[in-house]
C-alpha cells in the first residue's frame, strides 16, 4: 500500500499503480492516498483483526490477593471499632442517667 501510494504521489499515473500493484478497485486506492495524507504510512500499515484486549478487569494474581488482603485488614478493623463502640454505649447510657 505504502509503495503504490508514494509511487503516485512521485509521479506515476492511478491507472499505472492499480494495474502494477494489481489493486482491485480504483477508490480503493483513492482511500489510501486519502489515509496516506492524513495519516502518513503508519495510517496504511495493517491492523489486527478482531476485538481489542479488554485491560479493564485485568489483574494478576498478585494484585488480587493483595486487594482482597487489604480489603479483610479493613473489614476487621471496621469490626473492631464497631464492637468497641457497642461497649462503650452501655456505659454512656448509664452516665448519662446519674
Amino acid at each position: 500500500k505504502v509503495a503504490a501510494v508514494e509511487k503516485f504521489l512521485a509521479g506515476t499515473s492511478k491507472t499505472d499503480i492499480v494495474l502494477e500493484f494489481g489493486i482491485s478497485a480504483r477508490s480503493l486506492f483513492d482511500k489510501w492516498v486519502a489515509i496516506y495524507r492524513k495519516d502518513g504510512p503508519s495510517g496504511l500499515a495493517p491492523k489486527p483483526k478482531g476485538r481489542k484486549p479488554s485491560v479493564a478487569g485485568k489483574e494478576s494474581l498478585e494484585e488480587k490477593v493483595y486487594r482482597l488482603e487489604m480489603e479483610n485488614a479493613l473489614l476487621k478493623k471496621f469490626q473492631a471499632l464497631m464492637a468497641k463502640d457497642e461497649a462503650a454505649q452501655p456505659q454512656k447510657r448509664k452516665q448519662s442517667r446519674h
